[in-house]
């Protein structure tokens, strides 16, 4: 029985760290802290499943080397105007860790 529910609790724990998809968005502001932390706004909301209404989305400098190509990346869509989307984790309702930043397609 110990090792049946020992599996079950290993398969399922995965789940819960699986990563969300926001909707596609416009970047409508960037806020960019000293301890190397970028803030990607949507006033609407980013609208992962489970922090629909959350307002930034955000990478540490220190999260690894494409944290600057993801800044890069997001300053040259707000500036196009274009929608991204991330995908990541919900932290609380209002913040969304990011680990990848996709441009849409024209």
């Amino acid at each position: 029985m110990k090792k049946i529910a020992l599996i079950f609790t290993l398969l399922f724990s995965a789940f819960s760290f699986a990563d969300e998809t926001t909707k596609a968005r416009i970047i409508e502001n960037v806020q960019i802290r000293t301890d190397g932390t970028s803030y990607f706004v949507s006033r609407v909301g980013w609208g992962a499943p489970s922090c629909p209404n959350a307002h930034f989305i955000h990478v540490n400098k220190s999260d690894g080397v494409g944290a600057d190509a993801i800044l890069s990346l997001a300053l040259s869509s707000q500036a196009q105007n274009r929608t991204v989307y991330a995908i990541g984790n919900c932290l609380d309702a209002m913040h969304f860790k990011l680990h990848y930043l996709l441009q849409e397609p024209q």
